[in-house]
């Protein structure tokens, strides 16, 4: 084959990898046409502090968004307001086109830090989160089965939260938040300590999470996190949810003094 031919045959290729990849997008924005999350302009002072400063975005049904930002950059700060556990000084956050306060009960929060129990064994803290949000026991015990089998965890049903690792501590976190199924999952810095394999074994859950139409929010300060790299290459067939990447500086989320 010629070189010419060779150069032809490479274009072609390339011309149809953007053509599936753009087609992939269409898909994406097919089934993500819902706006699940919208907020507008949304800023929060503690005092004279301005921890966020007039963000504006949007994320569909079965998006992944992603929040990558230095650290005291206000991400924290958004979380809770969207979980509505804290509200806004100015602007609005609303899910499912209802204020944020109003959607707790569709909204599942994994914190920073782990919020568990660590005197329960994983089925009495996913068992206690159920009863919180009055998930029917036999519900429970279901979905407990079937994200604990997701995470490779069933087998560990039996042990204290304080004797699990790292990456199995926050793995048990996002069972919790999954047991009362929500519409939208915030993640804060989830895999922040985690080792290596357990984090790539966290995000290609999500992934899967995402394609069954969960919309997800997450933060992160790593600009290297799996999610950056989904958002910068095409979409693959084993990677059918759409995920998005929102960088923001320091001095644009808020600025400190």
């Amino acid at each position: 084959m010629t070189t010419a031919n060779l150069d032809r045959a490479a274009q072609e290729q390339t011309d149809r990898g953007r053509t599936d990849q753009e087609q992939t997008v269409q898909d994406g924005q097919a089934v993500t046409g819902q706006r699940t999350i919208d907020v507008r302009g949304l800023s929060k002072r503690y005092g004279k502090l301005e921890a966020v400063r007039g963000i504006t975005f949007e994320v569909k049904r079965g998006e992944m968004f992603g929040l990558i930002g230095p650290d005291g950059a206000g991400k924290t700060s958004t979380f809770q307001i969207l979980a509505g556990v804290m509200e806004a000084t100015e602007g609005s956050a609303s899910i499912l086109e209802r204020p944020a306060r109003d959607m707790r009960s569709q909204t599942g929060y994994l914190t920073q830090d782990f919020s568990l129990y660590p005197d329960l064994t994983v089925a009495e803290n996913i068992r206690y989160s159920g009863d919180l949000r009055l998930i029917p026991p036999d519900e429970i015990a279901e979905r407990s089965l079937q994200y604990l089998k997701m995470f490779d965890m069933d087998r560990f049903a039996d042990r204290l939260a304080g004797q699990l690792s790292g990456g199995m501590k926050q793995k048990l976190a996002l069972v919790c938040a999954l047991v009362p199924q929500p519409k939208v999952l915030l993640l804060d810095e989830p895999t922040t300590g985690v080792d290596p394999v357990s984090r790539r074994e966290f995000w290609d859950a999500l992934a899967h999470l995402t394609a069954e139409g969960l919309t997800i929010l997450v933060a992160t300060p790593y600009i290297e996190s799996p999610l950056y790299t989904w958002a910068k290459s095409s979409r693959s067939a084993r990677r059918q949810s759409y995920a998005r990447v929102w960088e923001r500086s320091e001095s644009n989320f808020a600025r400190r003094t």
